[in-house]
């Protein structure tokens, strides 16, 4: 064989294994964005739901009547809240939003059960929930 067919063998070899290495790096680098992309988006549905259920709890505890015992699908919520604390403690700001939103909660139930004035505490479950908000949207980002 003479030299400039080896020559242009050996670069074909080369340029070839350079191709496949570059496939298979560009193809291991998208798998990792992809899972990264899914993990995201996994993370902030479940930000968005203890966003919704906070607000559903908000709401369950204002218009709950006086005098009586708070529901079972409102002590259910309650505790998912209490749940969704330890879920969410890599976000220390939302964790503690949650759980001034679970205490006000309580406070608010107390109050409504015990017939005792509810404006302190209705007031403080809305800034509670107001800050839930505020530390999902800064957690989302």
């Amino acid at each position: 064989m003479s030299n400039t067919l080896v020559t242009v063998l050996v670069s074909a070899s080369v340029g070839s294994l350079f191709s496949l290495a570059g496939l298979f790096v560009s193809s291991w680098l998208n798998e990792k964005s992809e899972k990264r992309r899914k993990l995201w988006e996994r993370e902030s549905e479940r930000i968005l739901k203890v966003e919704e259920r906070a607000g559903i709890i908000v709401e369950l505890c204002h218009s709950q009547p006086a005098g009586r015992e708070a529901s079972s699908e409102l002590n259910g919520l309650l505790g998912q809240l209490h749940q969704d604390v330890g879920r969410l403690r890599r976000y220390p700001e939302l964790s503690r939003a949650i759980r001034d939103v679970r205490h006000w909660s309580g406070c608010m139930l107390y109050d409504k059960l015990s017939h005792h004035e509810v404006t302190e505490s209705s007031k403080e479950l809305d800034a509670a929930f107001n800050r839930l908000r505020r530390s999902s949207d800064a957690a989302l980002k």
